[in-house]
């Protein structure tokens, strides 16, 4: 698991709401970063944007989430000529890829890679809407992921769920 799922969840099980963005650009470290032309800026760009539609959809005078529900987004590569990528609603898993431990011989350290084909486990449709397509299949495809999730893993199909889908349909699309 990474630092920002443990992180979410950590939230997300003692009541706090938490919705977790990830970028996939490679990391700029906050030194590095002195004008607006830089992929940080962009994902910064990109996730205000997200966090100020999803709060203006939330009821007034309620609660941002549900109790136990969180929010996990994930951005694709941005870059100068494309900066503002379409939010499109997805289930966790659904082309997901594992990576396992490759030895560099030469170096005799350890990389990564991706389990080809598609590790079966993790791509198993168990719980919420297999209908939906999944998070790595739609960053790789230029734009962002949605996933709406419970502690109990992918929200699954309860009037929560339905209510958090269409409070934020007007700027999330069910691409499939």
């Amino acid at each position: 698991m990474s630092e920002l799922t443990i992180d979410r969840y950590a939230a997300t099980n003692r009541g706090i709401p938490a919705i977790a963005i990830s970028a996939s650009n490679q990391e700029v470290p906050y030194f590095e970063v002195k004008n607006r032309t830089n992929p940080a800026t962009w994902a910064a760009q990109a996730s205000v944007k997200f966090v100020e539609n999803f709060i203006a959809t939330s009821p007034k005078n309620g609660p941002l989430l549900p109790l136990g529900y969180g929010v996990s987004v994930n951005l694709p590569v941005l870059t100068k000529k494309y900066q503002s990528p379409d939010f499109v609603q997805t289930r966790f898993t659904g082309n997901a890829h594992v990576n396992e431990a490759v030895l560099d011989k030469e170096k005799g350290t350890f990389t990564w890679a991706n389990i080809k084909p598609y590790a079966a486990g993790v791509n198993a449709c168990i719980n919420g809407d297999c209908s939906l397509p999944g998070e790595t299949y739609i960053v790789e495809n230029g734009k962002a992921s949605v996933s709406f999730y419970t502690v109990d893993y992918t929200a699954p199909g309860t009037e929560y769920t339905k209510s958090l889908i269409q409070r934020v349909a007007s700027f999330i699309s069910r691409d499939k």
